[in-house]
């Protein structure tokens, strides 16, 4: 969606489902610690010799149908990735999409039992069964959210799902490719990493959207430096 401001109560997750995305974060780092061993071993290494891996998702695209439709078209294009179909119209609908946008929380999906994350909620109620968790990040996130982020982003791609990321770009500082600099919440599909989770991958749904000005700039595809993407999501959070 295009200018904005941060609206979003910033629902807390319960003590179970805290417990139980901490429990997904250490399984990631060793996980994701075994996999860079591995690289080393097999010399899949960079010219300064360190581990050196990458991975994607399929490529697929679809660009958001209007300008507040972000949220819907990355959703539609996670479900692509898990050969999941489902149209903008009906994801919107699902996640209770509105002219603000599509909250990253605060809001009761249209699915049963709605924990107040719409993405996560929609996701889980499509793949039937619960595998995806909200994670909030704090305004300034720093070195361990970064590597926490990598982690989670290394082993969900190489298990075969996408992320889904909420970013708050701020006038003046980091923002996606072809993005005016201006305040902008946007949610990206997540769909890979590069250099062993150096570079973060990303579906954008503005590229090529009719009702945005600026949409011809933003490429479908691009790669993003990971700390700067996990700066933008900073104040919001992901899906993994």
């Amino acid at each position: 969606m295009e200018d904005a401001h941060d609206t979003d109560p910033h629902v807390p997750l319960s003590v179970q489902e805290t417990n139980e995305l901490r429990a997904r974060e250490t399984e990631a780092a060793k996980y994701v610690a075994k996999r860079l061993r591995e690289a080393q071993q097999q010399e899949q290494v960079d010219a300064r010799g360190l581990a050196f891996i990458h991975n994607n998702l399929s490529a697929s695209h679809q660009s958001q149908i209007n300008s507040y439709y972000c949220g819907p078209a990355t959703l539609v294009i996670s479900f692509m990735n898990r050969g999941i179909s489902m149209t903008q119209s009906q994801a919107g609908s699902l996640l209770r999409t509105t002219t603000a946008g599509t909250a990253w929380s605060g809001v009761n999906a249209a699915v049963s039992n709605p924990t107040g994350y719409p993405m996560r909620d929609v996701y889980n109620y499509k793949l039937g069964y619960v595998r995806y968790y909200p994670l909030n990040l704090p305004s300034a996130p720093g070195p361990g959210q970064v590597g926490s982020f990598k982690n989670v982003l290394i082993r969900d791609i190489d298990a075969g799902f996408p992320l889904m990321g909420n970013v708050w770009q701020v006038r003046g500082g980091p923002h996606l490719l072809g993005h005016p600099d201006r305040e902008i919440f946007h949610w990206v599909n997540i769909r890979g990493y590069s250099n062993s989770a150096a570079l973060t991958n990303i579906a954008d749904p503005a590229s090529g959207a009719p009702s945005l000005s600026w949409s011809s700039a933003v490429p479908k595809f691009s790669s993003n430096d990971t700390e700067k993407m996990v700066r933008m999501m900073g104040g919001r959070g992901y899906v993994f």
